[in-house]
């Protein structure tokens, strides 16, 4: 830990640092004041130091790099690298630019993880009732159409007051963890709404108040899962690379009408936590 916050302050130096450690290799990089990566960010926080913002880049999967505005203290967590999106690199006085030192946007995410088949793979709950209505939450949701109410086959479904990409379902999972490996969704069985794009979020530690984005190794860019064309068919989406998680979250990006959504998450369940 003593490290990172070497790091962050030689950033908020203005100094080029150059980082050595067992898990990776020696690597250079400069912060680059006056400049933003814009249409790249997934995750905004306010008030927050550099330091804390260089930190919060480093916990998560999905972040390459940040932008940090020195004057409002607004952090940008940034899911790409400059050297992706050099066409969006553009100048801003009061932005300042800094690569992620410990996951340069080339390096591989984290490692695959699996169950021991996908055979092994089974439904984790929601239909079933396994996965109980207190596991089941979610943000801004119309009063009558409950977060636990968006389980696969309900004659309901979940359904948020707001139309807005920051709505979310979440799913946690209390004695262990799961491996992630496939999602399946229907619309409304009620309303002509349904979820025709989404991206997954999940949290590997319990304790931790910080969420990762799931991402595309091939772009290092959020992965977008194709949902549904009508109230009731089921869609089902296999995990490229199956994840650990203690929770989950589906953030729904496109919708039609408004937002409804009913789900079963598929994996299994991986030690104890």
């Amino acid at each position: 830990m003593m490290a990172f916050f070497i790091i962050a302050f030689s950033f908020s130096m203005l100094r080029v640092t150059e980082v050595t450690s067992p898990d990776h290799p020696c690597r250079t990089v400069e912060p680059i004041s006056g400049f933003c990566l814009r249409g790249q960010s997934y995750k905004t926080y306010d008030t927050v130091t550099l330091e804390r913002c260089i930190l919060l880049c480093e916990q998560e999967t999905g972040c390459f790099s940040i932008n940090y505005f020195k004057r409002t203290r607004e952090c940008q967590l940034n899911n790409s690298s400059n050297n992706d999106f050099i066409e969006n690199f553009v100048q801003d006085d009061a932005c300042l630019y800094i690569d992620n030192v410990l996951r340069p946007y080339s390096l591989p995410l984290e490692p695959v993880l699996h169950c021991k088949s996908r055979n092994d793979s089974k439904a984790l709950g929601m239909r079933s009732g396994e996965i109980k209505d207190s596991q089941i939450t979610g943000n801004k949701s119309h009063p009558n159409n409950e977060p636990y109410k968006g389980r696969l086959g309900s004659s309901t479904g979940w359904m948020t007051l707001v139309s807005s990409p920051n709505m979310f379902i979440q799913v946690s999972f209390e004695d262990a963890r799961r491996v992630l490996t496939d999602v399946a969704s229907q619309g409304s069985s009620v309303y002509q709404c349904w979820v025709t794009e989404y991206t997954i979020e999940y949290k590997v530690d319990r304790n931790s108040l910080d969420w990762g984005t799931y991402v595309d190794k091939s772009t290092n860019r959020p992965q977008i899962y194709q949902g549904n064309t009508d109230m009731n068919t089921v869609v089902k989406n296999a995990i490229s690379q199956p994840f650990l998680a203690t929770a989950v979250r589906l953030m729904p990006q496109a919708w039609n009408a408004c937002i409804a959504m009913r789900i079963e998450l598929y994996g299994c369940k991986e030690g104890s936590l």
